[in-house]
């Protein structure tokens, strides 16, 4: 599993604990982890079945090579123009200076396969209602 929900799962991939959430403080739609309309059924099935269509800058991978030839790829925190810092698959949390290593690159694509012939009408659909139902931690 690749992203996280109430505090259970991997911290690589984007938090949804809220991705239902409809209505932003301002009035406005939120804008979701995944870059969609937070609440926006059509933009979450989007994201399932054509995940490169839109990628959020908040959740770009990485991919960087060490100076030894060591590959890693991981969520993108943070960079500059000296250091980056990223989630790792294995939800650690990575820190490079760049003067370290031989390649650093930002990646477009999303490390999300898509769902387009994995899953029938009947079990997007259910997904979709279950993402939609996730609104974050109750308020008294």
């Amino acid at each position: 599993m690749c992203h996280r929900v109430n505090d259970k799962g991997s911290r690589y991939g984007p938090d949804l604990s809220t991705i239902g959430a409809s209505r932003g403080r301002g009035g406005g739609p939120n804008i979701s982890p995944t870059g969609t309309a937070a609440g926006d059924p059509k933009g979450l099935e989007l994201a399932m079945l054509d995940p490169d269509a839109e990628v959020a800058l908040a959740n770009r991978s990485v991919r960087v090579v060490t100076k030894d030839g060591t590959v890693i790829t991981g969520r993108l925190l943070n960079h500059d123009n000296f250091s980056v810092q990223f989630i790792d698959t294995q939800s650690k949390l990575r820190a490079f200076m760049k003067s370290d290593l031989k390649e650093f690159a930002v990646l477009t694509k999303s490390p999300m396969p898509s769902y387009q012939d994995k899953l029938n009408a009947q079990e997007v659909a259910d997904l979709v209602s279950y993402l939609i139902s996730l609104k974050g931690p109750s308020k008294p």
